[in-house]
């Protein structure tokens, strides 16, 4: 009942009939999936929620739980695919004074925003973090996977800052998921942000073009939504380079 906790996690990703699909040499998290006719389909994430992670510091002591926490759902260390970094990690603090009530913790007001270069999840600032940094050209048609293998019953929210996606996706009486530019568009509301994920769901997010609709270039914010599981750890970049 407790492996997951300690990474006993995986998961399959099932490809379209007829492709085949390279990755880099350091992860199996991303891969550039083609067609049988060697025509680039899209660029997919891998992304594998933990919300229950054992974790230990560098004396070998377990990491505490925080303060103040009174239910068992939100027990455990949070993190993405094998890696964690807390906003308390980030700045240099320790994991005792992220209580919830923020009683004994510093003015935090201006750490999420480009103020004076404070921002808490600047990479310029802070360099990269520890969680995962995907990166895709501007207007590269992307899939995210998203999985929960297990873990707690608390459920999560999905996020991808600056793009949207179709929440239902599928087409052709929902035998196959939807191709930017090759199927019409499923008859779908258009969401940036996913909730109701827990363990064991899955999720296949497709966006039409990496970059947003204007396909701009940047690093955007990749996070589960609920806030205390964010500054837990659980969040990433997309990282999207200029158009080749």
């Amino acid at each position: 009942m407790k492996h997951g906790s300690h990474g006993a996690i995986g998961m399959i990703v099932i490809e379209p009939q007829g492709a085949t699909w390279t990755t880099p040499l350091n992860t199996n998290n991303e891969a550039v999936v083609k067609d049988a006719a060697g025509n680039v389909l899209f660029k997919e994430f891998n992304v594998i929620y933990q919300d229950d992670i054992v974790m230990k510091a560098a004396n070998g002591n377990p990491v505490r739980n925080y303060l103040a926490e009174e239910d068992a759902e939100d027990s455990g260390m949070k993190g993405f695919n094998y890696k964690t970094e807390p906003i308390w990690a980030r700045l240099g603090f320790m994991a005792e004074m992220s209580k919830i009530d923020h009683t004994t913790f510093q003015d935090v007001s201006e750490l999420l925003n480009d103020v004076n270069q404070v921002n808490a999840l600047s990479s310029m600032t802070h360099g990269d973090p520890e969680t995962p940094v995907f990166s895709a050209a501007a207007g590269m048609p992307v899939r995210f996977r998203v999985v929960q293998p297990t873990g707690h019953a608390r459920q999560h929210a999905f996020t991808i800052h600056g793009h949207a996606w179709f929440h239902e996706a599928w087409v052709n009486n929902s035998t196959v998921l939807w191709r930017p530019g090759v199927d019409p568009e499923p008859d779908s509301m258009n969401i940036g942000s996913q909730g109701g994920h827990t363990a064991r769901r899955h999720w296949n997010i497709i966006l039409p073009s990496a970059g947003g609709g204007f396909r701009q270039s940047g690093d955007y914010l990749i996070r589960t939504q609920e806030s205390y599981q964010f500054t837990s750890g659980m969040w990433g970049i997309f990282r999207v380079t200029p158009a080749q």
